[in-house]
């Protein structure tokens, strides 16, 4: 790699670029060079659609959209993130683009309540931005760490208490179907991290629940911890499942960096909470910081976010997913 190109006009056949160059390369770029897509850009801005758009109640939120920065109002139909109608119980309902309902957005907005319309959109924001945490990845394959952050869940144990020596792994429940963990509530569940690069990683584990809340869980009071190479760093969890559902779906996602980098940019309070932003009390010390940041910021700058434009050598992430039930038949 000699440079890095980023396009600022797109065409048919022909893309103009904008070229970047990368410290320590003499060499300078050449006709007949290729570029190769390292990273897809993710959305910060996200588009809705009102159904039925005539709907006074609609209209309503239509009025209320302008001027929040992360979500508008799709003008064409086209490329539709989020869709918001309303239930024969006189209640706003939020799905997704491809019809689903989300689920946990409790209290109903109900289309009586004149401040109805305002939280339906402050919701629209906080699942924006959720969303965009979610698909923070380094598809960078040349990338010296790229694939060697090691992210899994060993199994579970009833017996095992805070403070415990932490189990051997063959003293672990496994799990029925590997490919799909699933756990009850009560007892705990063992997630390792481990640094397979050749290289000391400052590791932090940020835990996106299925009420769209996002934590950082390790480490607790610090930015990072850090993760010698070929070390194993197990966490013992504790899952929980609040609201009426039988189950849900929980993801953990894990950074590795070689620099610091502050992921608590990335965390948001429950569904209806305030955001404050960070960004104005912490100091971004890196490119890193300032992608984490974007997504912090109360308005976008920009309608995407290119992770590329961090330095893709430097850092790298995964997420597993966990159904946490009730009760398991």
């Amino acid at each position: 790699r000699i440079a890095i190109a980023t396009i600022i006009q797109r065409g048919g056949s022909q893309s103009l670029c904008k070229l970047e160059p990368i410290a320590g390369k003499d060499r300078q770029v050449e006709q007949g060079d290729r570029a190769v897509q390292i990273s897809a850009s993710i959305n910060l801005v996200r588009t809705v659609s009102l159904i039925p758009k005539d709907d006074p109640a609609l209209l309503a939120i239509a009025n209320a959209l302008p001027g929040n920065g992360w979500v508008e109002l799709s003008e064409d139909g086209a490329g539709i993130d989020y869709i918001v109608s309303i239930n024969d119980k006189g209640e706003y309902e939020i799905r997704d683009s491809g019809d689903r309902l989300f689920k946990n957005i409790n209290p109903p907005a109900k289309i009586q309540d004149p401040n109805a319309p305002e939280k339906v959109v402050k919701r629209l924001v906080h699942l924006a931005k959720y969303k965009a945490t979610s698909e923070i990845d380094n598809a960078d394959n040349d990338s010296p760490l790229s694939g060697k952050l090691t992210v899994e869940w060993l199994g579970t144990s009833d017996t095992y208490d805070t403070g415990d020596p932490i189990p051997k792994k063959d003293k672990l429940t496994k799990f029925a179907d590997p490919n799909q963990p699933t756990v009850n509530i009560g007892g705990y569940v063992f997630l390792s991290i481990r640094n397979d690069s050749t290289q000391t990683l400052n590791v932090a584990v940020l835990n996106l629940d299925a009420e769209w809340a996002i934590e950082q869980i390790l480490p607790v009071n610090e930015a990072f911890i850090t993760l010698e190479a070929g070390q194993e760093k197990i966490l013992p969890l504790t899952p929980a499942l609040d609201g009426e559902d039988n189950s849900v779906e929980n993801t953990v996602k894990v950074f590795g960096t070689l620099d610091a980098a502050n992921f608590r940019f990335l965390e948001l309070p429950s569904l209806d909470e305030a955001i404050k932003s960070k960004t104005r009390s912490a100091k971004i010390l890196n490119p890193l910081d300032m992608l984490l940041a974007a997504i912090d910021d109360e308005q976008p700058k920009t309608r995407k976010l290119t992770v590329a434009a961090s330095p893709s050598t430097e850092w790298t992430t995964k997420q597993v997913v966990l159904t946490i039930a009730k009760e398991i038949d």
